[in-house]
């Protein structure tokens, strides 16, 4: 299992994006843009984001991840 902490892949424009593009269910849970791929990643309550299909005790749940953020989780993953 991979992990990534949410602050650490964050892109420093996320606030604006959502702001200026509106959070949606397609939105991506890092930089906040909305993405056409589905390619989904678990948060949990201590905002760790894991590349694990089953859900994990602590799950929020799964969030959409683009495709440059899916790459950027799999360079920083521990």
């Amino acid at each position: 299992m991979k992990k990534v902490y949410l602050e650490d892949i964050r892109s420093n424009r996320y606030d604006s994006n959502i702001e200026r593009l509106g959070e949606h269910s397609d939105t991506c849970i890092c930089c906040g843009q909305r993405t056409a791929q589905r390619s989904f990643i678990q948060m949990t309550t201590s905002c760790w984001l894991i590349d694990e299909d089953k859900e994990v005790e602590d799950s929020q749940g799964m969030f959409p991840i683009g495709p440059e953020c899916l790459k950027k989780f799999n360079r920083l993953a521990r």
